[in-house]
């Protein structure tokens, strides 16, 4: 029962960061980004999600994670109505880790089998 609810609202999560990444120039990436993360959600919620699967993409989102971050972290809020490179490449690396986190939980969620 935990699992369904975790899923459910994770993927209202991931469908949500999906949305907001509408007006970027480079949205396709991120919607498919926060889509896979919001399918591998529902997948977890209805029991359906493959540990292995999962695990590659934690990897996947903790590689981006840490590719994204910035070479020097100013923080992930906007400053004076405008935000710099630095800003943009933080919140883009904290939401893959967010992705990674939320998917390595759903790993040790998902029941071996024997």
């Amino acid at each position: 029962m935990i699992s369904r609810i975790l899923g459910i609202l994770f993927t209202l999560f991931f469908v949500f960061a999906a949305v907001v990444q509408l007006n970027d120039i480079d949205a396709w990436v991120w919607v498919a980004l926060y889509g896979i993360a919001a399918i591998a959600s529902v997948l977890f919620a209805y029991g359906r999600l493959k540990r292995l699967w999962t695990m590659v993409l934690v990897v996947i989102y903790l590689g981006l994670a840490i590719y994204h971050w910035p070479p020097e972290f100013e923080g992930v809020a906007l400053q004076d109505g405008m935000k710099t490179m630095n800003v943009e490449l933080g919140r883009e690396s904290f939401g893959m880790g967010i992705s990674a986190l939320v998917l390595l939980i759903y790993f040790f969620m998902i029941p071996r089998k024997e």
